[in-house]
């Protein structure tokens, strides 16, 4: 494993493995290419966690079989290398997906309702009052229900897909974009298309469940968006 130094309960674990099924597991945390090959040349299987896996590092891996992401994605794993030298390229499906997406909703909910800057302006003491209405009279407005509202969905990963009900249970529109899966149709309502576009007319919201490799120079097509949350 070439992440970091795990914890006495994952390590009591471990060891049991290591005794019931003859697995010699190491814990030798890398941050380098250097180090990842210093680590694990001779490893049958690596455990990372967005630690690089470049084709340099991958041509080093003398016996791997496994490249096994703990995290989301293979965005430090060259997998065209992977492919090449015959090794399988793993993750937890499932990880944080909820999580993910339950976040991105508590962001999206908390710019709707302003809930960082009215909290701020609390705390520096700029109470409402007839002769002082910082918040009524300049933070609020303009504020709108969630209801009605339209949000765009741009990625419909696993992520992206638990977002939709719970948008939904809040009374919002949601349309998708997703640069892979173009047909995918969400209880005939959310809908993907083959172009991006983002209009704000309808004061849309934007949620961007994607790498950020992926954003890149795309990130001028979501400027008409009302907010965007990544």
């Amino acid at each position: 494993m070439t992440d970091k130094i795990l914890p006495p309960q994952q390590i009591r674990e471990i060891e049991l493995y290591q005794k019931n099924m003859g697995v010699d597991f190491q814990t030798i945390p890398c941050n380098t290419e250097d180090e990842i090959i210093a680590a694990a040349r001779y490893a049958d299987a690596v455990i990372t966690l967005m630690q690089p896996y470049s084709r340099r590092v991958i041509e080093n891996l003398q016996n791997c079989k496994l490249i096994f992401n703990a995290g989301t994605g293979f965005n430090t794993i060259d997998l065209k290398a992977a492919t090449e030298f015959g090794i399988c390229v793993t993750y937890p499906g499932d990880y944080c997906t909820e999580e993910v997406s339950e976040h991105a909703m508590a962001l999206l909910l908390a710019y709707a309702r302003k809930i960082i800057r009215i909290d701020r302006a609390v705390k520096e003491g700029k109470w409402d009052s007839f002769e002082k209405r910082e918040i009524r009279g300049k933070i609020l407005p303009p504020i709108f229900r969630i209801k009605g509202q339209t949000l765009g969905i741009i990625g419909l990963g696993r992520s992206g897909r638990a977002t939709v009900p719970k948008a939904k249970g809040f009374g919002m529109k949601v349309i998708a974009f997703d640069p892979i899966q173009i047909a995918i149709i969400v209880n005939k309502r959310c809908y993907t298309g083959s172009t991006l576009r983002v209009n704000g007319k309808n004061r849309s919201g934007l949620q961007i469940l994607l790498p950020l490799f992926w954003i890149g120079d795309r990130a001028e097509k979501f400027a008409n968006a009302s907010f965007a949350v990544h």
